[in-house]
């Protein structure tokens, strides 16, 4: 079976941070900071269920409104994460505009702001568009060690570090990976249908194993059912792996204290994308400017053991050598000398 993240970056490595994950087989996906989105198309925005925000650096914000164009009138929910005081910034996007036929619109278009405060404490602000989005009045949770949620078979965790400002980092985690064997499937006398996902969410959600599946499936134009008990499924037609984990680190200085809590975040990711704005020769300028150089970049993926680096973010002053720069990512991550 596929894996369940499928992610790519929006725009090329100089562009602006972006990244979207779709979500195999299921009409949602994740985005990763908010900065220029033009190249996705409607369908592939409308499927974002929650967008997570490093911070609100233009770069990394100024997407917010070609995503509002695209939702308003829907009658849906979306969920924005961000650090401290990012219910605010998305307050004064929304208050720049007039809203006042909005309220007879028949879908209320809903956007809940979650501000990280720490990893244990969440402000959530909504704004309704029936409401002419005006915010509600805030309401504090509490959240478990970093994370935000956790549902439908993933977890998305946050950890706050420095750039000059707060600054959010993330891990996208899938709780397991279910593969299902067709073959298996289909010699039990069943066929392959919407119902495997009833079967998933089962197995997640740790069902007995007396718990009836009811299978529906088309074979030769006719619709076919059976029910089968969870027990026969599973550990025949349905195996349990490691589940996959995607790290996304954009605009963080090399501080120690940064370190300590990307390499815990991105331990043994799958993948991590990560920034290489400046190349180690001008260290300096990054340091100035509260963001990593590719060699950092690579010594922080090698520490967390991660499968593979995918640098991004890269300064336009390099771009006439892209090649150089993920050279340096990757000497630093398999640890090869210059």
């Amino acid at each position: 079976m596929p894996r369940l993240f499928q992610p790519s970056l929006v725009n090329d490595v100089f562009g602006d941070p972006a990244l979207i994950v779709d979500l195999t087989f299921r009409r949602q996906a994740l985005l990763f900071d908010l900065g220029e989105i033009y190249p996705l198309p409607p369908r592939k925005l409308l499927n974002v269920s929650h967008v997570f925000v490093t911070h609100t650096h233009m770069d990394h914000f100024a997407g917010f409104d070609r995503l509002l164009r695209i939702c308003l009138g829907r009658p849906r929910i979306l969920h924005l994460y961000g650090p401290e005081d990012f219910a605010e910034r998305v307050r004064h996007k929304l208050q720049s505009y007039t809203w006042n036929l909005v309220p007879n619109y028949v879908s209320d278009f809903t956007i809940a702001a979650h501000e990280v405060l720490s990893a244990t404490r969440l402000k959530t602000v909504e704004f309704h568009g029936r409401e002419s989005f005006h915010p509600r009045q805030p309401e504090e949770s509490t959240i478990a060690n970093g994370i935000l949620v956790d549902e439908n078979g993933f977890r998305v965790t946050s950890t706050l570090v420095d750039h000059g400002i707060p600054c959010l980092a993330f891990a996208l985690e899938e709780h397991e990976h279910l593969n299902i064997w067709s073959n298996v499937i289909e010699e039990m006398g069943l066929g392959i249908g919407a119902w495997i996902n009833d079967l998933k969410a089962a197995i997640l959600a740790r069902a007995p194993e007396e718990t009836p599946i009811h299978a529906s499936w088309t074979e030769g134009g006719t619709t076919r059912t059976a029910t089968v008990p969870l027990g026969t499924l599973l550990g025949t037609a349905v195996r349990r792996t490691p589940g996959q984990k995607i790290g996304y680190i954009c605009d963080v200085g090399f501080e120690k204290r940064n370190r300590t809590h990307l390499v815990e975040l991105a331990k043994d990711a799958d993948e991590l994308f990560i920034e290489a704005s400046f190349m180690a020769a001008d260290a300096d300028l990054a340091e100035a400017r509260h963001h990593l150089t590719a060699e950092q970049a690579g010594l922080l993926a090698r520490e967390a053991h991660v499968k593979k680096v995918t640098p991004f973010h890269i300064s336009t002053r390099y771009s006439e050598c892209e090649d150089a720069v993920v050279e340096e990512v990757l000497r630093a991550f398999f640890g090869t000398a210059a």
